[in-house]
């Protein structure tokens, strides 16, 4: 069509936000990621508060990826990062594997936490999709404390490790 143009009127709206700046570096990190920008979480615990920021996405391979920063208004700073991976075995039947680790800045003795990584959480679940919104699970996970927490545990009498084994039910709607 000759002449035709295409023109935006802003008018009374105002133009869209501009991506977030994390989003705009690195769109390859993860395609499909959500940055949770807009849940920043404050809770009073005793005299503390509590922010949280976070992001969760699908990393190349297909890995489902989370991450969570914590900040308090005392001056702590602590992460999560959690990793999981699906196995297809068969259509139904799905064999995932997961990775979960805590770290922090500050010890905090009260809480039995100790600074650096304090907490790795591994395990393997295997569930049976009756429905992609339906599946019972059973399986293993491990849960290891370390550095200062596992000093920290130790001295109130508490394993530093541990094997347990796990079920129920995955679902949403």
């Amino acid at each position: 069509m000759r002449g035709h143009r295409t023109s935006v009127v802003w008018g009374a709206h105002p133009p869209p936000p501009a991506p977030p700046a994390r989003l705009a570096r690195h769109p390859r990190v993860l395609p499909r990621e959500k940055l949770r920008e807009g849940a920043f979480d404050v809770r009073e615990i005793g005299e503390e508060e509590i922010g949280a920021l976070g992001f969760e996405g699908l990393a190349p391979l297909f890995f489902n990826v989370q991450g969570t920063g914590y900040v308090s208004d005392s001056g702590h700073f602590a992460a999560r990062f959690e990793a999981s991976y699906d196995l297809l075995l068969t259509n139904t039947l799905i064999l995932q594997p997961q990775f979960e680790v805590n770290l922090y800045s500050k010890s905090d003795p009260a809480r039995l936490v100790g600074a650096g990584i304090s907490e790795i959480d591994t395990g393997l679940r295997l569930r049976y999709e009756l429905d992609r919104k339906f599946a019972p699970y059973i399986g293993v996970a491990y849960e290891g404390k370390f550095g200062q927490t596992a000093s920290f545990v130790r001295r109130v009498g508490e394993n530093t490790s541990g094997v347990r084994f796990v079920f129920g039910i995955r679902s949403w709607f």
